[in-house]
């Protein structure tokens, strides 16, 4: 698997992911405002987060009463902790499996209302990927919706030209950023990100039955995107 220690570590310089949300680097004010407008009105929900990490953007975008059961799944389990203490008012069944992310959801059975992968799927190779969409296909209520939230290359641009052209961007216009906090970032993307283009996800989903595909947002240095897909 992809997602291994370096990521773990990487979570774990916790200053570094702090400044990148504080500054909105990768648009996490964006993303909560449309899932907060995308699950307004619905109740009772079971959320699976796959590759959680604080449970950052889902405690920010539902409010307590929405929430009826919620688990969780990071190889970081300092990120559980801070999970955790983001979850903290929610009264509702709260679980975390500290492990990979494709791993543990293939074991499981439950029926979810809401599946959320948000920068976490792009440590996966093409195969993973594959593998996790059909199992997130497989996991949904008939009527529930997968947010996926993550990196997306140009159509003809290789995962490599897209991990070296999002480096120079963060060298460039990260600016509240240090010269040791952009190596370890720099670094980190380089060793491990996996991006795919548009047409692999939209085959990929309706391969799998999930063809109710929406594009809510997308940076607009082609970076970052935000799709809600259902069956």
């Amino acid at each position: 698997m992809n997602q291994d220690n370096k990521h773990e570590n990487f979570f774990d310089a916790w200053a570094i992911y702090k400044k990148v949300i504080e500054n909105n680097y990768m648009y996490h004010g964006e993303i909560i405002r449309a899932v907060k407008e995308k699950l307004s009105d619905k109740k009772s929900l079971f959320i699976l987060d796959l590759g959680c990490g604080d449970s950052y953007v889902i405690s920010n975008s539902i409010v307590p009463e929405q929430l009826t059961n919620y688990l969780g799944i990071d190889i970081s389990e300092s990120a559980l902790d801070f999970s955790k203490q983001n979850l903290i008012n929610h009264k509702a069944n709260i679980a975390h499996i500290a492990g990979d992310l494709l791993f543990e959801s293939v074991k499981l059975n439950s029926k979810f209302d809401v599946v959320m992968a948000g920068y976490s799927i792009h440590h996966l190779d093409t195969e993973e990927k594959d593998t996790c969409f059909s199992k997130i296909s497989d996991l949904l209520t008939e009527q529930g919706v997968f947010i996926f939230y993550g990196l997306m290359s140009r159509e003809e641009e290789t995962a490599f030209e897209y991990n070296t052209r999002a480096c120079n961007i963060f060298k460039n216009d990260w600016r509240r950023m240090n010269e040791v906090e952009i190596e370890g970032i720099t670094s980190h993307v380089m060793e491990n990100d996996c991006p795919e283009n548009n047409a692999f996800y939209l085959e990929t989903w309706a391969k799998h039955g999930l063809v109710n595909i929406e594009k809510s947002f997308q940076d607009q240095n082609d970076l970052f995107v935000l799709y809600f897909i259902r069956k």
